[in-house]
């Protein structure tokens, strides 16, 4: 069993999108949102200066990243010869991290 709870358990469901539309908490009446597959918001982004839109790329692909990070982890920590590494270690913080542990 993995030390990592399943992912689909605990956040919205995926595939996460974004939207730039009109809003009135947003800047120059602008926002972006991110929504998860039921069109439920998962995020607000401003978008301010030239990355609001990157930044919400990169929550919305978020669901996406951990789960191909997760697999990827538990495929190459099970390599004959390669050991603990730097990268694996990474690799595991950042699950850690998006998981709260």
């Amino acid at each position: 069993m993995s030390r990592f709870p399943n992912i689909e358990e605990t956040v919205s469901p995926k595939p996460w999108n974004y939207n730039v539309g009109p809003g009135e908490d947003g800047v120059n009446g602008e926002r972006i949102v991110v929504t998860d597959k039921h069109y439920n918001q998962v995020a607000n982004v401003f978008p301010w200066a030239h990355h609001g839109e990157a930044n919400a790329r990169l929550i919305a692909a978020a669901p996406e990243l951990l789960e191909a990070l997760e697999e990827l982890y538990a495929q190459a920590k099970d390599w004959p010869g390669f050991g603990p590494s730097y990268h694996l270690t990474k690799a595991f913080e950042a699950i850690a991290k998006a998981k709260g542990e």
